[in-house]
């Protein structure tokens, strides 16, 4: 059984709550939401203290993580802000990542991920300076996931068929309409067809070959109303 090795209370904030800890090096950073940020020298394990607070006014803190000597908190409506921990005991705002509701942050490289509540998932490039973060990528609205990128049938001897699953997934943030599904070859079937997407929903189905008097591969499309990429779906008969 995993055994407390210390504890630590931020005394002076709301019943000596803090959210969430990232811990970078010797060092953990505790968000305190509107008790801002806590920095713990952690190099002892057994006995960590607090070095310093840092709060800007009016902001909340619910999250936070490092990457170099940058430390990134998620603020609700004011983004996520960029802090410099070069020196952990004084930290410096430096920047800011404009964004619509951030809530949780993690750093892989240069890349900062953003949980940005109804905004979905913001992908912000933050290699270029640390004044700012250019936001590159987010997953809000409707986002139709595909479980295959192709299919690829095995020999298939004509008179015969086989059967390939499909499921289709709205991965975003409001219902998602798929307003057809087809294929390019008459011997390829689906028992898909347009239809509404809640939020999460996934629906199973199933892709049929049966070699005939159509060509041996197909495109299937899928029609949403999104830049939702065409999906190939190759197949191979070698009696022709």
């Amino acid at each position: 059984m995993p055994l407390a090795v210390s504890t630590y209370r931020a005394i002076d904030c709301p019943a000596g709550r803090l959210y969430a800890w990232h811990v970078g090096g010797d060092y953990a950073y505790g968000s305190g939401r509107m008790c801002g940020i806590r920095i713990l020298d952690v190099s002892d394990k057994s006995s960590p203290f607090e070095i310093t607070s840092y709060q800007k006014e009016g902001y909340s803190y619910e999250h936070c993580a490092t990457g170099g000597h940058l430390l990134f908190a998620a603020v609700h409506r004011d983004g996520v802000e960029i802090i410099d921990i070069s020196n952990p005991g004084d930290p410096t705002h430096v920047g800011q990542v404009k964004t619509q509701n951030a809530w949780a942050v993690t750093v892989r490289d240069s890349l900062l991920f953003i949980a940005d509540g109804e905004g979905g998932l913001c992908v912000a490039d933050v290699s270029q300076g640390i004044s700012s973060g250019r936001i590159i990528g987010t997953v809000a609205g409707p986002d139709l996931d595909v479980s295959v990128r192709d299919l690829d049938f095995p020999y298939v001897e004509i008179g015969t068929c086989r059967e390939e699953s499909v499921s289709l997934t709205n991965s975003g943030t409001v219902p998602l309409t798929i307003d057809d599904i087809s294929l390019s070859d008459p011997d390829f079937s689906i028992d898909l067809k347009g239809m509404i997407l809640d939020r999460g929903e996934v629906v199973e189905g199933t892709l049929t070959y049966c070699p005939g008097n159509g060509g041996t591969s197909s495109i299937l499309v899928i029609e949403s109303g999104l830049p939702a990429p065409d999906f190939s779906l190759p197949a191979v008969n070698e009696s022709r």
